[in-house]
């Protein structure tokens, strides 16, 4: 399984999976803060990540539409 947190989640949830054998990327590693969620959503797409997030408020929408 190949995890992408975005900024919502605290890079410590990414060191502990990692170091559990996750394959795990931060928006922070990927050098992506501040990117809109339709870019995160597109990135973690495009690199087979299941993106993981605290705001469901926004993505419910986006992955509905996708």
């Amino acid at each position: 399984m190949k995890l992408y947190l975005d900024e919502n989640i605290p890079v410590i949830f990414c060191t502990t999976l990692a170091a559990h054998g996750v394959d795990c990327l931060t928006t922070q590693q990927a050098g992506h803060l501040g990117l809109s969620d339709v870019q995160q959503l597109a990135f973690a797409t495009t690199e087979g990540r299941a993106l993981v997030t605290f705001n469901r408020k926004d993505f419910l929408p986006l992955v509905q539409q996708w």
